[in-house]
């Protein structure tokens, strides 16, 4: 019988990813690691430590496909989701920089009303701090 990988052996023994992995790093349960640091569980260790329950392989068999196709389902859902919340950032993105830009247009031509400019005076004059300081 093949080696369990972790997933695999949660399913199998029906315990927690975190008690397998604290029983195998406290010496209960025996396991190998792969060439890309995958746990590989023997079964018969698996069981040793955690007796198996009893259920067909029909039933693993369907367990498997409908765990597949929830989480799948649960996948596009999600996906859908952050493509509608993302929609929605956008519009409020925009939304703030429309109204940004027209807060910036009054805001300009209420200092051209304060200092008495009108909007070709104000394009005229330069207000850089090297103009103020030798008025030039």
């Amino acid at each position: 019988m093949q080696p369990f990988t972790l997933r695999q052996a949660v399913i199998e023994s029906k315990k927690a990813k975190t008690t397998i992995l604290d029983a195998i790093k406290k010496g209960k349960l025996s396991a190998d690691k792969d060439e890309h640091g995958r746990y590989k569980i023997d079964p018969s260790e698996l069981f040793r430590v955690y007796p198996p329950t009893s259920h067909s392989a029909d039933e693993k068999t369907t367990f498997d496909h409908n765990s597949t196709a929830n989480d799948q389902a649960i996948f596009e859902l999600k996906i859908e989701n952050l493509q509608e919340q993302l929609k929605r950032e956008r519009e409020l993105n925009n939304d703030l920089k429309n109204r940004f830009d027209a807060l910036e247009k009054r805001l300009d031509s209420l200092m051209m009303l304060i200092t008495h400019q009108t909007p070709a005076q104000k394009k005229t004059q330069t207000s850089s701090l090297w103009h103020k300081v030798f008025k030039r």
